[in-house]
């Protein structure tokens, strides 16, 4: 069944040094929205967040846009929520202990993903820097992924999600 939102991408931030304004750093990678059109997310709050506050959580549902901002009016959906960070280093769930090297990174659109060992499934996931997904691929019983891609240039996050974990890292598209 196709539906008009297919395209839509969600985001979330969190203003974690209470400054009232939502920046790069603050930004939480959601998965791709999934069959039932939920999206998950596992973050780290940093050890600098305010703590015994009232923080500011947006989280944006946008159709049919490849820039995701958390404060510009096209369409979609926007919901703020009040959160309060009792204590950065409390762990809300397992810190992955997935590791990755990207190279060579900075790069002209081609790399290798050299995982350090060989894991059943592997999704890898790169999203430009306001969060949209701009490519994809899976891959099965491998340690290294080569990616061959066009993207143009500029900053990306590559989401490499395993069986043992997830990892984020920055790519440079030269």
């Amino acid at each position: 069944m196709n539906y008009h939102w297919d395209s839509d991408s969600v985001m979330a931030w969190i203003d974690y040094n209470y400054d009232a304004t939502f920046s790069e750093d603050e930004i939480i990678i959601l998965s791709k929205l999934d069959a039932t059109r939920k999206c998950t997310a596992t973050f780290t709050v940093p050890a600098t967040a305010a703590l015994e506050k009232n923080l500011r959580m947006r989280v944006r549902s946008q159709y049919y846009s490849n820039v995701m901002d958390p404060c510009d009016d096209k369409s979609g959906e926007v919901e703020d929520y009040t959160i309060v960070v009792s204590d950065a280093n409390a762990s809300i769930t397992k810190k992955s202990n997935l590791q990755a090297e990207i190279f060579p990174n900075p790069n002209k659109g081609t790399f290798e993903i050299k995982l350090p060992s060989v894991f059943n499934e592997i999704q890898i996931e790169v999203l430009d820097m306001q969060g949209k997904l701009v490519w994809t691929q899976a891959d099965t019983n491998a340690n290294a992924i080569q990616v061959i891609s066009n993207l143009a240039r500029g900053q990306y996050l590559v989401k490499i999600n395993t069986e043992s974990g997830s990892l984020v890292e920055k790519l440079v598209i030269q």
